[in-house]
């Protein structure tokens, strides 16, 4: 399918010297010429700017249809909170991740297995541990005290995992699985894993339970209290990741779908949804990163202000800036958006703006509409780059001469960034100087 793009009709600025790509979008600049912003293939794109001012619908929107139009094998997958890409790209074989099952078309919703998602990875246990830390991340970033009787609920909860996965051939659905968790008692819950002769020393250790004396065993206070935390990680799941269904984003990678993959984040159930979230991106960029190539496919990535899961002071590291500073030589593209670059530290490891702000070095091309704190305004200063402005300041006497002060200053001023409007955005690409456009929202 060829999503329309509008026709263009420009004249030739040689003077810009941006490199062709596999599209354009038109634009005019400051001395009314109009021109056509090149959509650069295999090149990350950052565009910054508060809300409103045309960062999706300006660039990012009409840049994902020229790069999908432009080849036709390259996989999308589209983060956003609202549904505009949802809207413009969604086909009928296409998968949607969201919470609330009533939002997309039932033959796209994606209904999430998580035993067939660790069967069908390459290392088990792994899986296994990468799914177990992100569900109880948050209460492990909490844990204080707490943390001995955390770190054991989500070995409890590893466990049963291993326990299905070895023991048993069917893809137990969530469904199915989470609601038998909900409804055994701790001693059900102990027998069953000890069927599994990996689990018998974790029960042992830390539950003081017996196999042999299973008929006569008692809860512990501590088995108590760890249960409390296993059962909070289990009402994480809810809405469609709650379901009967089978897909796997391994299915997805794997060509069992259409091309494109929407994640649809619900800030109304934003601390239910965001982990199952982060856990699909930190899946579909270790595949796609992966040294063996099992995704081999051009990847897209629109990440519409991915840093929305970071709301609420909980970090989300589903290695964004290892897919941006990595991601070019397995062919992976990323289109990111945000209102401020500080918004950017949640993604990055426990907000670590050092992480943040060296990874945006993955980013060759830098869009900037107008910006709204002055952080964002000073980082895409320095991004936009700093040039010598020569002052001469004349003598008092005319026997003197006159004296020259070279200053270094940013090439974008902070009221030409603050000045900007709506539409309007400087755009700097790869080694070029930054240039002042407009682009013709309307037309494109």
């Amino acid at each position: 399918m060829l999503y329309e793009i509008p026709p263009l009709h420009i004249t030739k600025e040689q003077s810009i010297g941006w490199e062709c790509g596999v599209g354009r979008i038109p634009a005019r600049l400051p001395n009314g010429n109009m021109i056509g912003l090149p959509v650069p293939e295999s090149e990350n794109v950052l565009t910054v700017g508060v809300t409103g001012t045309g960062k999706t619908r300006s660039y990012t929107l009409p840049a994902a249809k020229a790069l999908l139009n432009a080849k036709p094998q390259m996989k999308a997958v589209f983060f956003e909170t609202k549904r505009t890409f949802l809207d413009a790209f969604m086909q009928s074989g296409d998968k949607v991740i969201v919470f609330d099952p009533s939002v997309v078309p039932p033959n796209n919703l994606f209904r999430w297995c998580l035993i067939k998602e660790i069967r069908q990875a390459r290392d088990q246990e792994a899986e296994m541990r990468q799914i177990a830390e992100v569900l109880f991340g948050d209460l492990l970033s909490d844990a204080e005290n707490n943390r001995a009787w955390i770190e054991s609920a989500r070995n409890t909860f590893i466990a049963v995992l291993r326990t299905i996965v070895d023991l048993y051939p069917d893809n137990t659905s969530n469904h199915d699985l989470i609601n038998a968790l909900r409804s055994m008692k701790v001693n059900e819950l102990f027998a069953y894993l000890s069927r599994h002769p990996r689990n018998r020393s974790l029960l042992s250790k830390d539950f003081g339970y017996d196999v042999d004396k299973k008929d006569t065993y008692t809860p512990t206070r501590r088995a108590t209290d760890v249960m409390f935390f296993f059962n909070t990680v289990l009402e994480k799941f809810g809405g469609s990741f709650e379901s009967e269904g089978r897909d796997t984003i391994h299915d997805y990678l794997h060509g069992a779908y259409g091309r494109n993959l929407f994640l649809l984040h619900d800030l109304t159930a934003s601390e239910s949804s965001r982990p199952f979230i982060v856990y699909f991106l930190k899946k579909i960029k270790d595949e796609k990163l992966c040294l063996s190539g099992a995704v081999k496919e051009p990847m897209l990535w629109c990440m519409d202000e991915a840093d929305k899961l970071a709301d609420g002071g909980r970090s989300a590291d589903f290695g964004l800036f290892q897919a941006a500073t990595l991601g070019r030589e397995q062919a992976l593209q990323i289109l990111l958006t945000t209102q401020s670059v500080e918004h950017l530290f949640g993604l990055a490891p426990g907000f670590n703006e050092h992480i943040a702000k060296g990874g945006l070095a993955g980013f060759p091309v830098v869009i900037s509409f107008r910006p709204g704190d002055a952080s964002t305004i000073s980082m895409l200063q320095t991004l936009f780059g700093s040039a010598r402005h020569d002052i001469t300041a004349m003598p008092l006497s005319r026997y003197d001469h006159p004296t020259v002060k070279s200053d270094l200053e940013p090439i974008v001023s902070e009221a030409d960034l603050t000045s900007l409007k709506t539409g309007e955005a400087y755009i700097k690409f790869k080694s070029n100087a930054p240039q002042k456009v407009s682009i013709l929202i309307n037309e494109s």
